[in-house]
């Protein structure tokens, strides 16, 4: 996970100059802040589920159903025996019941937000510093330094 202060300082945003500058970024920044932006959306998710009280007990109910479907033995109850080969296909047949029902209107939501929030952060933040990139090894065989229209600035070599 990358320094907040790497991920959000205001001085690392600006607009790019093109299109093919803006998806070079958007490729770079989605490999170079990944794990920020799954936090993110794991935040948005968190929230969403806790502000709204029956979404958090589907998410408590769901819970328990997957704790007792990725047991390896058989279920049980009054009689009726589930075996564990099926227990998982009737949690999976349960959770998008569920998600569609209780949570779709908000999942939906959830992840437009989450996507148009890493689109944008990609796009218009500058990227990490060539320093900060040789630091992690980033992969950049795949760059050229000039753009196709200027000449300038980096641009993703076509493969």
């Amino acid at each position: 996970m990358r320094p907040l202060e790497v991920f959000v300082k205001p001085v690392r945003f600006s607009k790019p100059r093109n299109s093919a500058e803006a998806g070079t970024r958007l490729e770079l920044n989605l490999s170079y802040f990944l794990s920020n932006y799954v936090v993110l959306s794991f935040l948005l998710a968190s929230y969403a589920i806790v502000s709204k009280p029956p979404l958090l007990i589907s998410a408590i109910i769901l819970a328990v159903v997957w704790s007792v479907a990725v047991q390896p033995t058989d279920f049980v109850w009054k009689g009726i025996v589930i075996p564990a080969k099926n227990k998982v296909l009737l949690a999976s047949v349960g959770t998008t019941v569920v998600l569609l029902l209780a949570a779709g209107t908000v999942l939906l939501v959830v992840m437009g937000l989450s996507s148009t929030t890493v689109i944008l952060h990609a796009v218009f933040h500058a990227g990490a510093t060539q320093e900060e990139l040789n630091a992690l090894n980033f992969p950049l065989d795949d760059v050229d330094d000039r753009d196709p229209e200027s000449g300038k600035g980096a641009q993703l070599l076509e493969r």
